[in-house]
């Protein structure tokens, strides 16, 4: 499948750049979509912002695209563009107090030294102005410009704690014979520090080779926070959420997916998870996708017991948090939550393999429509206020805005995309 070569294909190149003497001269990325990884609406949802791996390596870096909603609706306006180092993973936005404003943190995989070899990091912006993000000086006090943080190997999924003002990050890099098995760069969490004016890595701590000791590449890809920041989920090729105190970051509990359906065991792992709004009894909820070769899944979690279990020492299987299975067309990758004017609340599922989103109403635990997307869709955001859902196509280089509407004769179909070719 497209998406398993998704991350090996990636790293692929990063290695082969490894043996190359010097880089060809490669033309600015510019206003290019190149291999975007990921997509954010703006804090203040004016802007959609594009983040460009440049997976195939045609231009000189990566790049941020801010694109300007109210323009390109109507017709396609690049507000601004960050270049970036290639290979960048995830992006996360948070407007924080003690001054620091609206921010956004972005895992670089490839920093500017060599790919795999170096230390890679985590870079900020400032988004003050979000039709024009600025890199963001972290520590005002030091000569020149800091903008990163150096953290662990392959570093992917990133977060953002607003009340507590810290940044997390995981690195999914495991062993590909550049690295010691047992370094602490390996399968990693790091925090950071973004308090006082300085930020600063503040923590690491290493999780999955305690869990599951004889695998030898699970590898983190992401991590999610709970609404009132009491526990962090870490997820990805381990087949399993890994539950941490947020505040102790100490180990917790599992969840465990090798249990559901028949093709989980067999090589499930979670591509995604989104926390739901309290329902009207007060039950925290969250969805997560599940990819396998026989059963890909929606996921219905509920988390509304958990966080009075930290700090009991129960690293041991939570199955009971599992309520509801749907399944999915191959390759699911992020999901989003919608709830009509009416009350019906919808996931929205991007599937890689099958270049289309997948429509799931929750009510009813079932698929109920389906949107063609351009090629290999991959991460998703939604406007809630424009009803709008934003869909990155990591293989066919574009955004695209589909019409969440219901009264509208363009629901659920592509209304605008960026570059302008027709759909």
């Amino acid at each position: 499948m497209r998406y398993g070569r998704r991350l090996s294909g990636l790293m692929g190149v990063a290695l082969l750049a490894l043996g190359c003497d010097a880089a060809p001269q490669l033309p600015s990325i510019g206003e290019q979509v190149a291999g975007p990884i990921d997509v954010e609406l703006s804090l203040d949802g004016t802007a959609v912002y594009l983040l460009n791996s440049n997976r195939e390596r045609i231009f000189a870096s990566g790049s941020l695209l801010a694109i300007e909603l109210s323009t390109w609706l109507g017709g396609a306006a690049v507000s601004g563009v960050i270049a970036l180092p290639n290979f960048a993973g995830e992006i996360a936005l948070a407007d924080l107090g003690g001054g620091i404003g609206p921010l956004g943190v972005i895992s670089i995989r490839e920093s500017t030294a060599s790919p795999i070899s170096s230390r890679d990091q985590v870079v900020f912006l400032d988004l003050t102005n979000s039709l024009a993000p600025e890199f963001k000086d972290i520590d005002s006090a030091a000569s020149g410009t800091q903008q990163a943080l150096t953290v662990g190997l392959d570093p992917f999924g990133v977060a953002i704690a607003p009340l507590t003002n810290r940044a997390f990050v995981v690195n999914q890099l495991v062993d590909l014979g550049l690295v010691d098995d047992s370094s602490d760069d390996t399968e990693q969490l790091s925090v950071a520090d973004l308090t006082n004016g300085a930020f600063a890595i503040s923590e690491r701590q290493s999780f999955v080779r305690t869990i599951f000791p004889t695998v030898g590449t699970t590898g983190l890809t992401r991590v999610r926070i709970d609404p009132t920041e009491s526990y962090l989920l870490l997820f990805g090729r381990t087949r399993d959420f890994i539950v941490v105190d947020a505040a102790s970051l100490t180990l917790e509990a599992k969840i465990p997916f090798s249990f559901v359906g028949g093709g989980l065991a067999a090589g499930g792992d979670i591509r995604d998870l989104r926390f739901l709004p309290l329902n009207n009894v007060g039950r925290q909820q969250a969805l997560a996708t599940v990819r396998s070769v026989n059963e890909p899944s929606l996921v219905t979690l509920d988390l509304t017991d958990l966080p009075a279990t930290l700090g009991n020492d129960r690293v041991d299987l939570v199955q009971d948090t599992i309520v509801a299975v749907v399944p999915l067309a191959a390759g699911p990758a992020e999901v989003e939550f919608f709830q009509t004017g009416d009350g019906q609340r919808l996931a929205y599922v991007a599937c890689f393999d099958e270049d289309l989103i997948q429509v799931i109403d929750l009510d009813i635990e079932t698929v109920i429509d389906e949107i063609p997307t351009g090629d290999g869709p991959l991460a998703l955001a939604i406007s809630t206020l424009d009803k709008h859902l934003f869909v990155a196509n990591y293989l066919g280089n574009s955004v695209q805005a589909i019409d969440l509407e219901p009264t509208n004769g363009t629901f659920h179909q592509v209304v605008a995309q960026f570059p302008e070719e027709t759909p």
